[in-house]
C-alpha cells in the first residue's frame, strides 16, 4: 500500500529545494543535500518527487498557485481601471517578492515552455478567462474569445516580470503603467477607460 502524502512534509522538501537551488544553483544542487536540507531521508525526497526537474516545476505550479491565491478577490472585477490598475500591480509585486525564484526557474531550469502545462498556472488561466467572459456577458469588457484573452494577459504580464525584473530591462514603473494603460483601453468601453496616469 502507497505512503499517503504529508503535505507538511512535501511543502517542508519544496522550500528546501527552493534554498538550495538559490544557494548552490540548480545544475549543483542535488537531491541529496536537498532531503537533508528538509530533514529527510534522501529516499524520501522521491517518494514525492521522481527528479530534480520534479522538483523545479513543482516550484513554479506553486508560484502560480500563490498567483492565483492573491489576485482571486481582483478578477471579478477588471470591468473597472481600478481593478485592472490593482491587478497588474498586484501580481508585479508578487513577482518582486519572487523575483529570486523567477531568475532561478526562467534563466537557470529553462521553464519557460513548461509553465504552460503546469496545474497551477492553468488553473489560473481559467479563472481569469471566466471572468472575462461573465464580464463580456454583461457588457462591461469588450469581447473577444475570452480563453484567448486571459493567455495574452497572463502572457503580457509574465512578459513584463521577466523583462523588469529578470533580464533588467530597466526601471519596472513604465513597464506598468504601459501595460495598465494597455488593458483599460483594450478591455474597457471607450466611455469607462480611464488614462493609468490619473
Amino acid at each position: 500500500m502507497a505512503r499517503p502524502i504529508d503535505p507538511q512534509r512535501r511543502a517542508a522538501i519544496l522550500e528546501a529545494a527552493r534554498t538550495v537551488f538559490l544557494e548552490q544553483g540548480y545544475a549543483g544542487a542535488r537531491m541529496a543535500v536537498i532531503a537533508e536540507r528538509a530533514g529527510v531521508a534522501s529516499g524520501t525526497v522521491y517518494l514525492y518527487f521522481s527528479s530534480k526537474e520534479a522538483l523545479a516545476a513543482a516550484l513554479a505550479d506553486d508560484f502560480f498557485v500563490r498567483l492565483d491565491i492573491a489576485l482571486r478577490p481582483i478578477l471579478t472585477q477588471l470591468n473597472d481601471p481600478i481593478a485592472i490598475r490593482a491587478a497588474v500591480e498586484t501580481a508585479l509585486e508578487f513577482a518582486i517578492a519572487e523575483h529570486d525564484l523567477l531568475r532561478l526557474l526562467r534563466l537557470a531550469v529553462g521553464l519557460t515552455p513548461l509553465a504552460q502545462a503546469l496545474p497551477g498556472r492553468r488553473a489560473l488561466a481559467e479563472r481569469l478567462a471566466s471572468a472575462l467572459e461573465a464580464q463580456m456577458v454583461a457588457g462591461k469588457v469588450q469581447p473577444y474569445d475570452a480563453r484567448v484573452l486571459a493567455e495574452l494577459i497572463m502572457g503580457l504580464i509574465e512578459w513584463m516580470a521577466e523583462a523588469a525584473l529578470i533580464r533588467g530591462i530597466g526601471k519596472h514603473e513604465p513597464y506598468v503603467s504601459t501595460v495598465i494603460d494597455l488593458l483599460q483601453r483594450a478591455l474597457l468601453p471607450s466611455h469607462s477607460s480611464a488614462p493609468s496616469h490619473s
